[in-house]
């Protein structure tokens, strides 16, 4: 009687093989199904202690949760610290910066007025390619002979401007050496132009 031959029979020539061609590791015995162990091959992920300083949660460790609180509370600290330092800077300049202060409160406001006279300088200025804030003295010289009539209208629009600049805390371009002796002579042109009219009425 034949003997009935096992599955396992057909696989040892093959394991043999596999043997005698493996590294002396045994790396790839170890890469074989047979040998593959199912409680083995997949690491388990152990979670640490959450009672511990190191462990980790959905809101971190417990160590950096207190960090976390030590740089708030430090920083809460030293703004604290800043706001008291400044104080006491503003009440040691106070004394020098009171007349300047008083002077810039006493600006007069931007009305509806003046900012008319300024959008016609900006208006100006967008066509010459000039820029109107902070605006060059020459730009206003040149702005108060071409759209200015007469000493009354100059003087106006020079003042517009200014409190503008002042407004925006930039410095005053009517007050450079171009635009104060523009004005003079812009009264001297309308007084010879009043006086050419009235000839010509009396001829």
């Amino acid at each position: 009687m034949k003997k009935k031959r096992l599955p396992i029979q057909d696989s040892l020539p093959h394991a043999t093989a596999v043997i005698e061609a493996s590294e002396p590791d045994g790396s790839q015995i170890a890469d074989m199904p047979w040998m593959a162990n199912p409680a083995t091959t997949t690491p388990t992920a152990v979670p640490p202690d959450m009672g511990d300083d190191e462990g980790a949660g959905l809101l971190g460790s417990r160590k950096q949760l207190k960090a976390a609180r030590y740089e708030a509370e430090e920083a809460a600290q030293y703004e604290a610290e800043l706001k008291a330092r400044y104080a006491e800077i503003d009440a040691l300049i106070a004394t020098y910066i009171s007349d300047a202060k008083a002077a810039e409160e006493a600006l007069p406001i931007i009305t509806s007025s003046i900012m008319s006279d300024f959008e016609s300088f900006e208006r100006y200025c967008a066509n010459e390619r000039l820029p109107p804030l902070p605006a060059d003295p020459r730009a206003v010289a040149i702005f108060l002979c071409d759209w200015a009539d007469g000493l009354a209208d100059a003087m106006r629009l020079r003042d517009s401007i200014s409190i503008v600049h002042r407004r925006m805390k930039e410095a005053d371009p009517t007050l450079d050496l171009v635009v104060r002796a523009l004005l003079p002579q812009i009264a001297t042109d309308e007084n010879e132009n009043k006086q050419q009219q009235a000839e010509k009425e009396l001829n």
